[in-house]
């Protein structure tokens, strides 16, 4: 009996842990990847909410990443876009600071999750779409620049 109840445990576990690493792997863009044409992806002007920076968008071994970067903001530093979506023409992706670490990193004086959803236009040379910000919702646009 004690030995029944172990392995129903240890699989409980395995279970558990093997969600959580694929629940924290979910910022790794892997989906949608093939049907991402290279005329969507390089370097972008992005302008929303008067606020303007860069936004990087490149694919490495078949595997989607973004960074969005303003001068004035979090150190100048590039930061991370997190699920990355390219598909049919229409781009999807979250810029957050949702944990103390990036807080810190990224000097940002509050938690906050933006949520971006666009559409390519004039063949991948410009994205304009909606984003998500406390609730809200504004336009923003993206010209490529290389």
């Amino acid at each position: 009996m004690k030995t029944r109840i172990f392995i129903l445990i240890f699989l409980f576990l395995i279970t558990t842990c093997a969600k959580n690493v694929k629940d924290n792997n979910s910022n790794s863009n892997e989906s949608n990847t093939s049907s991402s044409k290279s005329k969507y992806l390089g370097i972008y002007k992005i302008e929303f909410a008067n606020i303007y920076g860069t936004l990087k968008l490149r694919r490495v071994d078949n595997t989607l990443y973004g960074s969005l970067k303003f001068a004035n903001w979090g150190y100048g530093k590039e930061h991370p876009i997190k699920k990355l979506k390219i598909n049919n023409e229409k781009i999807y992706f979250i810029r957050s600071v949702e944990t103390p670490k990036e807080k810190k990193e990224y000097n940002s004086s509050s938690y906050f999750r933006h949520v971006f959803r666009g559409r390519y236009q004039n063949n991948g040379k410009t994205i304009i779409g909606r984003y998500k910000a406390f609730g809200d919702m504004s336009n923003w646009k993206a010209t490529k620049i290389k």
